[in-house]
Formats: C-alpha cells, sequence, structure tokens
C-alpha cells in the first residue's frame, strides 16, 4: 500500500470513529423538533386527496406512565401510518387521552392525588413518553376526554339518546363491585370479580340509566360478516350478541285467576283496550268480571265501589284491572275487603284532580275526597303494579309514580300506544296483568317431554302469588340467597354435575313452589314449578320449560330433585364405522340391543365380530308377533348361549342407518335398548354359525365404552348408565299425534299447536351506563316531581364536574356529587320548579365510543363535528387495539354509529373499516406484574438504546398481533444491526471515493445483488400491510449482508431503497442517513414523504428450481432445473442422478410430471 493510501484510510477510520459514531439522542432530538416545526405529520382535512385515518386505541392514563406494551401498540400502528403515507395517502394519525374513569380514578386515589390534579399530571408524563417514541402524531389534534369541550359533546349524545328514545332509566339487580364502590355492567365482570380490582362482586337492586344497545341487535350481528376484523373479535361479538330462533309458548297456571275490569271516568267495558284484554285473558280458560260502573260521566266513587262489592265475590284468586279513575275506585275498594286478593293492576291512575290540560273537572272533584288509606290497600293485595304512560298528556307524572311507591308497587314507565292508554290493544297491560309462565325455547319438538318448569329467582310470579304458595317463607329465604350470587357464579352452578346423594349442596339448588302448578299446554298435565338460580332473570322470559331427557342442565336437577324424566326424542344415527352403501337397497326392521350384566362379577357381555370390525352389545332383530323382550332373551341365547336370564327394564328407543355387512343390505333400524341380568352362567350349546362369527367377552363396566364402536350402541350404554340427556334431534316419540315426526319439523308445528309464537331472542342486554362515582361526565338528566326526567337544554352543556374535596366513592347508591346541593339542586328546565339533577356520571365507555369522530374536529365548538370532513375521512381505515375491548368499547362504538346513521348525523354505520387486535408483552417469558418485579419501564430503555432501537425491537418480536417475549439481549442485538446501517450509510455518503474507485452511484450491475432488492421490496411491502413486521426487518437484515458483502456494487438507489423500506421502523436514524446522501436537493422533503419503493416482477422470478424426484411416492433425490423446463428435460435429468437410477433399472412404467415441482416414476 503507498504511504498516501495508508493516511487515507487511517484518516477514514479516525473520521468514522470519532465524528459520525452513531448517537441516537442527538439524532431524536433534531429531527423532533424538525417535524414539528414543519408540521408533516398534520394533514390539510380539506385538501387531502387520499385519506387515511390511522388509529391506536387511546390510552387511559391510570398508571406511572406508559408501559412497554402501549408503546409497542403506538410503534405498531404508526408504521403501518408510515408505510401508507409513502404509499400516497394523507395519513391522519391522532392521539389523545381516555382520562375519565375508575381506572384512572382508583389511581387518583391509590396516590393520594385529586383526579383533577392527577389528570394534569399524568397529561404531562403521557404526552412526554409519546412524543418520544417518534410516532407521527397529529398533535395540533390532540383530546382528553376530561376537557369540559370534550365532555360537553358526551353530554349532548345522551341528550339525543333520551330525546329518541334510546336512553331509559328503570330498577334492575346490578353487578356492584364493593370496592370501586360502583357498578359494573356485565363484561366488567370476568370469573365473578371486577375486572379493574380483582374484587368479588355482589348483586344490589339500583335505579340506573341504560341505552336500548338490544334494539340494534340484529344490525350489530348481521354486519359482522362485513367488517374486516380479527376473527376473535367477530367470534366474541358474536357469542355476546347471542342470538337464538325458537318459540314462545304459555304456560297456564292452576289454580286459575278471575278477573275484574274497572274502567275510568266516560269510560265503559266496550272502549279502548278492555274489549281486546277480556278476548286475550279468556283465551287462556280465565274468566272476566268487566262491569259497567254507574254514572261514569258524574262518578260517585262510594256508589261505584258499593255497586263491585254487591255484584262480585273477590277472593285469593281475584285480579283487578284499573283504568284511570277506575284506580281510585279500586284503592277505595280495597280497604274494605275481608279477602285479599292476588293482584291489582292500576294503568295510568290519578292521585289528584290536578290534570294536565289545565282545566277544572267539576265532576272528579265531587265524586271523592280524594284521601286514600294505602296502607288498608296495601294488605289486601299480594301484590300491584303501576303502568304509566310517558307522554300521559293527562294524568301528571309524579301521580301514577307516587301512588307506586306508597303502593310499593313494581312502577312500569312504557310510551303507550296512544295516549292515556286509550288504544285498543294494550300489549304491556295484558303482561303485567296474567298468571301464566311464558318461556322462550329452541326446542319446542320436545314440550310433550317438559315435565316440570323453572323460574328466576327474579321471576315476578313469586311475588304475586304470596297467598298461592304455601312455603312462601322458603321460597324468599332462598331467593335471598340467590341475589346475593353473581351471574357468572349462579350459571357456573348451573353447569355443575355434583349429583351424588350426599352432595354438600355445590350443584344446582332450588325450592318448589308449593300450591301452584303449571299446565303442559301439549299433555295438558299439571307439572311442578320451581324456583332456581341457574335461570336468569334477564335471559328469555326468566322462565324455562325444563325437558330432562333432553337438556343436560334439566336432566341434573331432575336426577337430584328426583323429578320425572320423558323421552321424547328418538336418536337417528348414521353409522359411521358401518355407513349405508349406495346401489344397496334400504331395508327397515325393529330391532334391539340387549345389554347383559353379571351382578355378582359387575361385568358386561360384549361381541367382538371377527369378520366387521363391529364391537357390540348383542343386536338382533324383532321377527312378527314378538314383543322387544321375546327378540332379546332368544337372541342373546342364539348368541351366548346364556339362557337363565331376567329382563330388567328399557333404555329407551333410536333409529340406526348403517350397512348390514353379514346381509349385504342397508338398514333403518327402529332399535329398543333393554338391559337384562344374568341368573346363572350355565349355557346352552351355540350353533357354529353363531360361534364363528363373534368372541363372546365379558368386560367391567370402565372398559365397555372404549370398546363398543356402534354409535348406537354407545348411545345404549350411556342410555344405561344415566350421566346425561340427549340433546341432539331425531324422530318424535311419546307426543302424541307429532309420533314419528322430524325434530325439525316437529318444532314448528308443535308451536302452532299450543298456540306458541316464533320469536328470535338476545343474549345482549342493555348497556348499562349510570356510574356512582365522581370522576365522570354528570349524567344531563333533572328528575322534577311534575315533569318527571327532563334531559338538560343544550344550550345549558356542558354540565362541568365541581372540583370537590370529598371526592372518594360512597358506598351507597348514590356518587359523591350526590352530597353537593349546589350542584343537585336546579330548576326543571320544563315547568320551572325546584328539581334535582342526576349525580350519577356516565360510563367511561361513552366517552371512547365516539371519539374517532371528534379528532379531525377538536377545533368546532360549535358542533360535535365537521359534517364534511367526517364525510371525507370517516369510517376509520385502520384501527389497532386490544381484544379485552371486544365487547366493550368495540360494541358500544358499533352502536353509538348505528344510532348517528339512523339520526342522519353520519354516513357510514361501522365506525372502523379494518381492526386488528394487538398481542401481549411477557418479560422474560412471564406476564408482567409488580409482585413479579418485571415491568418495563420505556424511559429507561429509550434512554440506553434510543427509541428507533426500541420500535425495531418491538417489531421485531412477533406479528403485531401475536404476543412477544421482551428480553434485554434482544435489544441489542437490534442495536447493533442500527450501528451497522449508520456506518454502512455513513460509509457510503460520508467519505467520497477514491479516484479509480470501482464504487459506483449508478450500480445496478450485480444482477444477484438486484434481485435480493427487489425481493426485499415486495417481502416488506406485503408483510407490513398484514402487520408482520418480524418478517419484514428480517429481510432488511439480509439485505445489509448482502450490501456488507458487495459494497461495491452498491448503487445511491439501491440504499435509497434501502432506507425507505427501513424508515417506519426507525423514522429518526433513516431521517438523518437520507439527508446525509450526497447529491440531495437542497429542499427539505422527508424521507416519510418519500414514495414508498416498487419492485421489478421480472426481478424476483427464480430462473432455477430444485425438482423433486420420487419414485413409486417415495422421495429419492433433487435435480436443479432451469424454470419451465419440460417433462422430457426433467425425466432426462432426474434418470441421471444416481440415486434414483438404482430404482429405475428397467425404466418406468408411468411418469407424473408437476412442472417447476416434481416428478414422480411409477415402476
Amino acid at each position: 500500500m503507498s504511504f498516501v493510501g495508508g493516511v487515507l484510510e487511517f484518516l477514514t477510520g479516525f473520521i468514522y470513529n470519532q465524528v459520525m459514531r452513531y448517537n441516537p439522542k442527538q439524532i431524536e432530538s433534531k429531527w423532533k423538533k424538525e417535524w414539528e416545526k414543519r408540521k408533516i405529520y398534520e394533514p390539510d382535512f380539506k385538501k387531502a386527496t387520499k385519506p387515511f385515518y390511522n388509529l391506536m386505541m387511546f390510552p387511559y392514563p391510570s398508571a406511572e406512565g406508559l408501559h412497554i406494551g402501549a408503546v409497542r401498540t403506538f410503534s405498531g400502528i404508526d408504521i403501518y401510518g408510515r408505510f401508507k403515507r409513502m404509499q400516497g395517502y394523507d395519513v391522519f394519525e391522532p392521539i389523545g387521552l381516555d382520562g375519565f374513569g375508575i381506572h384512572s380514578e382508583n389511581y387518583a386515589l391509590k396516590i393520594g392525588k385529586h383526579p383533577i390534579q392527577h389528570a394534569k399530571d399524568s397529561e404531562k408524563n403521557f404526552y412526554r413518553q409519546l412524543s418520544e417514541i417518534g410516532n407521527g402524531f397529529a398533535w395540533r389534534e390532540r383530546l382528553e376526554t376530561y376537557d369540559p369541550e370534550y365532555y360537553k359533546w358526551t353530554q349532548w349524545i345522551f341528550v339525543q339518546m333520551f330525546k329518541r328514545g334510546l336512553a331509559y332509566r328503570k330498577k334492575a339487580p346490578v353487578n356492584w363491585c364493593p370496592s370501586c364502590k360502583t357498578v359494573l355492567s356485565d363484561e366488567q365482570v370476568v370469573t365473578e370479580k371486577c375486572e379493574r380490582c380483582d374484587s368479588e362482586v355482589i348483586k344490589k337492586e339500583l335505579e340506573q340509566w341504560f341505552f336500548k344497545i338490544t334494539d340494534y341487535a340484529e344490525r350489530l350481528l348481521k354486519n359482522l360478516d362485513k367488517i374486516d376484523w380479527s376473527e376473535r373479535i367477530k367470534i366474541a361479538q358474536k357469542n355476546w350478541i347471542g342470538k337464538s330462533e325458537g318459540a314462545e309458548i304459555v304456560f297456564p297456571l292452576k289454580p286459575s285467576f278471575n278477573y275484574v275490569f274497572l274502567h275510568g271516568y266516560l269510560g265503559s267495558p266496550d272502549t279502548i283496550f278492555w274489549p281486546w284484554l277480556k278476548n286475550q285473558l279468556e283465551k287462556q280458560g280465565a274468566r272476566v268480571y268487566a262491569p259497567q260502573l254507574p254514572h261514569a260521566s258524574e262518578p260517585n266513587i262510594e256508589e261505584q265501589v258499593n255497586f263491585v262489592l254487591k255484584n262480585y265475590n273477590f277472593d285469593a284468586k281475584t285480579i283487578i284491572v284499573t283504568h284511570s279513575l277506575g284506580g281510585v275506585v279500586a284503592l277505595k275498594l280495597l280497604s274494605r275487603l275481608r279477602t285479599k286478593v292476588a293482584k291489582v293492576v292500576m294503568v295510568v291512575p290519578p292521585l289528584r284532580t290536578k290534570f294536565l290540560d289545565g282545566k277544572r273537572k267539576r265532576p272528579l272533584e265531587r265524586a271523592t275526597d280524594w284521601k286514600f288509606n294505602f296502607a288498608g290497600a296495601r294488605s289486601n293485595a299480594d301484590s300491584f303494579v303501576v303502568i304509566r304512560d310517558i307522554h300521559d298528556q293527562v294524568v301528571p307524572s309524579d301521580q301514577p309514580i307516587e301512588i307506586a311507591r306508597n303502593l310499593h308497587a313494581k312502577l312500569v314507565e312504557v310510551v303507550a300506544p296512544e295516549s292515556h292508554f286509550n288504544c285498543p290493544e294494550a300489549p304491556t297491560v295484558l303482561d303485567e296483568t296474567v298468571f301464566v309462565i311464558k318461556v322462550f325455547t329452541t326446542r319446542p319438538d320436545t314440550l310433550f317431554g317438559a315435565t316440570y318448569m323453572v323460574i328466576a329467582p327474579e321471576h315476578t310470579l313469586i311475588a304475586n302469588s304470596k297467598s298461592q304458595v304455601t312455603n312462601y317463607k322458603e321460597v324468599s329465604e332462598y331467593i335471598e340467597k340467590a341475589k346475593a350470587k353473581i351471574e357468572e357464579e349462579r350459571v357456573a352452578k348451573g353447569k355443575d354435575h355434583h349429583l351424588s346423594e350426599d352432595s354438600d349442596g355445590r350443584g344446582k339448588t332450588g325450592v318448589e313452589l308449593k300450591g301452584i302448578k303449571a299446565i303442559n299446554p301439549a299433555t295438558k298435565e299439571e307439572i311442578p314449578i320451581w324456583v332456581a338460580d341457574y335461570v336468569l332473570g334477564h335471559v328469555g322470559t326468566g322462565a324455562i320449560m325444563a325437558v330432562p331427557a333432553h337438556d343436560q342442565r334439566d336432566f341434573e336437577f331432575a336426577k337430584k330433585f328426583k323429578l320425572s324424566i320423558e323421552h321424547v326424542i328418538m336418536p337417528f344415527f348414521e353409522d359411521e364405522m358401518s355407513k349405508r352403501r349406495d346401489g344397496f337397497k334400504n331395508v327397515k326392521r325393529k330391532t334391539i340391543y340387549a345389554i347383559l350384566r353379571n351382578p355378582r362379577k359387575k361385568e358386561y357381555l360384549v361381541l367382538d365380530w371377527s369378520k366387521y370390525n363391529w364391537h357390540t352389545f348383542v343386536i338382533g332383530g324383532v321377527e312378527d308377533r314378538e314383543d322387544a323382550v321375546a327378540a332379546a332373551t332368544r337372541e342373546i341365547t342364539e348368541e351366548t348361549g346364556y339362557s337363565n336370564i331376567r329382563f330388567v327394564k328399557s333404555l329407551g328407543r333410536q333409529i340406526g342407518a348403517y350397512f348390514a355387512a353379514h346381509k349385504n343390505e342397508n338398514r333403518i333400524a327402529d332399535a329398543e335398548g333393554l338391559l337384562f341380568e344374568l341368573i346363572d352362567e350355565k349355557r346352552t350349546y351355540i350353533d357354529s354359525e353363531h360361534s364363528k362369527n363373534h368372541k363372546v367377552l365379558w368386560l367391567k363396566e370402565e372398559e365397555v365404552a372404549n370398546f363398543v364402536n356402534i354409535s348406537s350402541q354407545q348411545y345404549a350404554w350411556e342410555q344405561f348408565q344415566g350421566k346425561s340427556a340427549y340433546s341432539g334431534d331425531g324422530i318424535l316419540i311419546n307426543s302424541g299425534k307429532f309420533d314419528e315426526m322430524d325434530s325439525l319439523k316437529a318444532k314448528w308445528e308443535i308451536t302452532k299447536f299450543v298456540g306458541g309464537e316464533k320469536k328470535i331472542q338476545y343474549r345482549l342486554r342493555d348497556w348499562l351506563v349510570s356510574r356512582q362515582r365522581y370522576w365522570g361526565p354528570p349524567i344531563p338528566m333533572i328528575f322534577c316531581k311534575k315533569c318527571s326526567w327532563q334531559a338538560v337544554p343544550e344550550k345549558d352543556l356542558p354540565v362541568k364536574l365541581p372540583y370537590i374535596k370529598n371526592f372518594r366513592p360512597t358506598g351507597t347508591d348514590q356518587s359523591p356529587l350526590a352530597t353537593v346541593e349546589k350542584f343537585y339542586k336546579v330548576r326543571c328546565p320544563k315547568c320551572r320548579e325546584w328539581a334535582r339533577r342526576e349525580t350519577d356520571v356516565s360510563d367511561a365507555f361513552l366517552d371512547s365510543a365516539w371519539y374517532y369522530l371528534r379528532y379531525p374536529s377538536v377545533k368546532e365548538s360549535r358542533k360535535p363535528w365537521n359534517p364534511a370532513i367526517i364525510k371525507k375521512w370517516l369510517p376509520v381505515d385502520m384501527y389497532i387495539g386490544g381484544a379485552e375491548h371486544s365487547v366493550l368499547h368495540l360494541m358500544y362504538s358499533r352502536f353509538v354509529a348505528m344510532a348517528f346513521r339512523d339520526w342522519g348525523f353520519v354516513n357510514f354505520e361501522e365506525p372502523f373499516t379494518k381492526f386488528r387486535t394487538h398481542g401481549l408483552i411477557l418479560k422474560d417469558g412471564a406476564k408482567m406484574s409488580k409482585s413479579r418485579g418485571n415491568v418495563v419501564n420505556p424511559d429507561e430503555y429509550i434512554k440506553a438504546y434510543g427509541a428507533d432501537a426500541i420500535r425495531m425491537y418491538l417489531a421485531f418480536l412477533s406479528s403485531l398481533t401475536q404476543d412477544g417475549d421482551f428480553r434485554d439481549t434482544g435489544i441489542r442485538g437490534l442495536t447493533k444491526f442500527l450501528e451497522r446501517v449508520w456506518k454502512f450509510g455513513q460509509q457510503k455518503s460520508k467519505i467520497p471515493p477514491l479516484r479509480g474507485d470501482a464504487r459506483s452511484t449508478s450500480g445496478g450491475k450485480n444482477q444477484k445483488l438486484q434481485r435480493v432488492v427487489h425481493r426485499t421490496i415486495k417481502k416488506a411491502t406485503e408483510d407490513i400491510e398484514s402487520l408482520q413486521y418480524n418478517t419484514a426487518i428480517s429481510a432488511l437484515m439480509v439485505l445489509l449482508n448482502e450490501f456488507e458483502a458487495n459494497e461495491n456494487d452498491v448503487s445511491e438507489d439501491d440504499w435509497k431503497i434501502f432506507l425507505k423500506i427501513l424508515a417506519p421502523f426507525a423514522p429518526f436514524t433513516t431521517e438523518e442517513l437520507w439527508h446525509e446522501i450526497p447529491n440531495q436537493e437542497r429542499k427539505y422533503i422527508s424521507i416519510h414523504n418519500e414514495k414508498w419503493p416498487e419492485y421489478n416482477p421480472k426481478l424476483i422470478r427464480e430462473d432455477t428450481f430444485e425438482l423433486v424426484v420420487q419414485v413409486n411416492g417415495k422421495f429419492r433425490g433433487r435435480v436443479t432445473l432451469p424454470v419451465g423446463a419440460s417433462e422430457v428435460e426433467a425425466k432426462k435429468a432426474a434418470l441421471a442422478e444416481a440415486s434414483v437410477k438404482q430404482y429405475v433399472q428397467k425404466g418406468p412404467r408411468r411418469v407424473i410430471f408437476v412442472p417447476n415441482r416434481l416428478i414422480n416414476f411409477v415402476v
């Protein structure tokens, strides 16, 4: 080497080591400022030509800061966004904080800070961390859910829901977390515990606000087929919605009830809904007394009471139904009764003569003294129901509410078909009046096998039947215990299989309602009614018809409580071992399966058929004029030689279809299983024909199930063991005129026969949105005693959350805001009298159900979003988040979007076009937790290695949709890779080529290298699109190896391609290296706004391939051939291989050739 050459080499190394060392911190600081200054990640919402909305679920800042899993997900969505930006899209990638809610409040309580102060501190910290991970966030559009300018519109959404009938308030049993001191939705209870704090959840009955998401159940379900979402999320939502198609069937009760109708002022029993209601009740066998009360236009209540008492004898089976002024008659009448009645249903009853039209009605003022003995009335009826019309234009809302409160009545608030229930039909009145049990069943074909009924502890029949139920004290004690259990516990116990006689109380529990019976509408037989906590009040109708022969839960319950089991479905088995064959005749015949037991040895006889690979019990046909027992006795003797046997019992019938090889025919056997016992072990002679067909074996009970291999025989054994119900389809038996009918057809025939109705039912329940906490948007509703619930006028929004010192949960059914009179004492917006503001706050999931709509319109102050921008940019193109939100945030967001679409607010009904779930991050193979001491703080790692190294390592762990294991050694590997990239870039751009140096900026001569470059473009493009970031990075690693091995052949274009592909993963490093490339234009253009490289299809094709060579299907070697080689060429090359020659001595009889893959010689 010359002296000059040695000096230059020394200087090159010195400059690289001293001046051009890779310094992530310096690079990141530089480019963060530059990007912010130039706003390169802020799209022009109006001028954008290819909008692309790229979104990650925003974080709730409840803990110490951003965790490493969130960094992986945020950087993961950013990789995708940068990729799309380079593909020419106008990418919008916003960020914000989901700061309201229990997560944040609980953390504030834990560290002793007020939530408002904690929000300020966490906001600062979270945004600091988010700014350091290299994401291309549109910072100008950030939002926080606790900002009044945001939750003003959350409250506006609540108001819209209320105005349009999708928000309502009712009393309901709810999940209560004693630790969080608030209600939880069903979705927030996991294995009987609070998903936030892991405390045991209990049940409470509270008045709450709900959104009617159930109105959208079918659309939520159907649309799952249209959206490009992770399959497991779609499956979770489908299961949560839980659509069932079946029938609603009415079971009358015994004793039956008698009904007394009391009409109102100016009314008669021939007007409004009375004739329709009378007809409906009489169809169910009830007797109805519907008198015309005297002087309906000039009523005297005392006269009307006397008239009714004179003409009707009230008893414990009487149900009184009233309308309007008829309710006043009932109140006066009840205090004079000597006998307690079963129930009183009062439809829109008045309490005073002050009506909504403001006019005095002197006939009503004179009708009575308007004083009532509520205690006396209460003592003379088992139960009361008061029905209020929400849109009543006659009786003020406070009057029915006050009556209900004084009578301890169930209050039903509905929108009547016509105001004041002046309508020809009133289904709500019927539902609240009748004493029947309605069930929803997907198996009406099994109705003849319903041998008892089970109702939920919440079922209204119980409270309404105090006088009829003779063991009411026992029943009520059971109900109190059931109320303490949460739903998951009740369902789990319902599935329990502890059915032994000495059970310790686990498994199913229940109490019979003695004194009343249900009537099976198919058989007309009386069947018992049980209350059991495994039936849930909100599922279906809160009652089930129990068919123990054909439902496993019912079977277990019946076995435990010794209830009747009636088989009504005969299974149909198409035998898998001996399937019917085409071209052979089908023969129908009656057959038997006989199980023979040796009681002394506790063994069972089976047959091992030598010729047909059958393992069976004794089988055979039933001859003419022969019953099943006689046929089985004969077959046992003929086949086994045992004749001294005793018949024990039948095991039920079934249909078996199979190919009878010994007779060369298809058989459809109507078979009955029969159990026999051996009296002694003496055997008679067996002829040779029978003895050569099979071996007779005796097996222990535990060996039988594994031995018998014919499905119909297996069923007979299961029936003998009595451990399970048959829940499949089949042929009806013991079902009257429906015997021999296919069960699928019988479903609707039997439904029609008993007057049932086809119904669709959903598991999904309405969204409970009330929270008894402080940190959330106050629900914008006001309660007025006169006007009932009124929405806060939109001009008065937001209802600001006041600062209160004592924000801790009260542990009662009220939020801390209920103690702040200045907050809750307000004027009614309708009548201007004093009223009370709702003090609950709304569920934080309402905040997040619409935030994606607000992002591009955060500057809007007069409306929640800009319609033009929404039309152009929505729905979201790519959304990434956690699977834990599958039936929470994701379901609620879909529901809200559908409602907005219906109201004309948006032009789409699915908010997220494409959704993918991200995986979780483990640490050294274990889930991260403070107790394990393995929580990864991203700040420490970014400080030590730089953001690009962390981004690349997290992307390299696995596909973004899969879990990844975080290990420190892995980060060092990716850091070294970036250092190599940096070093190569410095060598290419900072060190000028020596004169005569072979390096060139034109490149492209090394065809092998060009193939690797273009294959990398193709692979990275496809892998990033499918979120397979790890394999895209692997391809870059391979390409860098090729670059380093062929440095002189790497052109400037090759290097630019490499940097562009690397740019989404390592945005800081690539931006720096991009701007160090010589001959770049002085004008600033970020690499992140450069065009994504495209591959040349010609350069990704292989010239050669490896042909697999087989002989008689076995691998014998490989040969390399040009792509597209013909069969002749392939055959010649393959037969020339020594490893193949030895197997093809005389030449192949046949050749199977698959182009570019395989050749198989058949010899």
